[in-house]
């Protein structure tokens, strides 16, 4: 219960209901070929990541996401999304 001095103590109930359509329990940070190393921490990890982004791939994105307009088919930028991102896969 969360309380202000200020004002009257007020209890707000909280109802676990589950998880909506098309949440998420959790979200992959890594890639598939990524790895984890330990840490000194026993719960905390180090990302390995198999691949840097280049500066090339990086303009090349960036030019992409700022030319997207609302004339261009959803179909069409999943498939060039899909040659920036290896791991994703269009439906």
């Amino acid at each position: 219960m969360v309380t202000d001095p200020r004002t009257v103590i007020i209890e707000i109930s909280i109802v676990f209901s589950g998880l909506r359509a098309g949440e998420k329990l959790y979200e992959e940070l890594l890639a598939d070929s990524d790895e984890t190393l330990p840490s000194k921490h026993p719960r905390l990890r180090i990302a390995k990541l198999q691949q840097r982004v280049g500066s090339e791939w990086l303009s090349a994105m960036t030019t992409w996401l700022a030319v997207q307009r609302g004339n261009v088919r959803p179909q069409a930028q999943r498939r060039q999304l899909a040659e920036f991102v290896p791991e994703y896969k269009p439906r």
